[in-house]
């Protein structure tokens, strides 16, 4: 994963992934039944900014997904999102953009597996979405 700094802000996020499903957050989504070989999706082989002001102050990627945790405790995840991976409850398969989990908890942690995320709260409560 590289991670570039713009500012004492915070971070902006790029997992370094084939970009299929747009987890890179800097390409094209596919629409399903593509195929992804012909060029509906775009490999980086640079840092790329994910796209809107987010200011990450971690990050997690697995899968075709990545998550980025906020300093206020807000989740926002991009990528592929055939299973609910993405947690915000939308039906796309796929999102180059950050997308807000819902639920409005406030996460201190984040952790992500292949098709799946969980975050603890501030209570230390924990919820999984995916």
């Amino acid at each position: 994963m590289l991670l570039q700094t713009t500012s004492a802000a915070g971070w902006l996020a790029h997992p370094r992934r084939s970009n299929q499903f747009s987890e890179s957050g800097a390409g094209p989504a596919p629409v399903r039944g593509e195929n992804t070989d012909t060029g509906a999706a775009v490999n980086h082989t640079q840092p790329a900014i994910v796209p809107g002001s987010h200011r990450f102050a971690s990050l997690a990627a697995g899968g075709a997904m990545a998550c980025g945790l906020t300093a206020a405790g807000d989740v926002w995840c991009w990528g592929w999102n055939d299973l609910g991976q993405l947690g915000a409850g939308a039906e796309a398969y796929a999102s180059e953009k950050p997308l807000a989990v819902a639920g409005g908890h406030n996460f201190t942690q984040l952790s992500i597996g292949s098709h799946h995320a969980c975050g603890v709260t501030a209570e230390k409560a924990t919820f999984c979405w995916g």
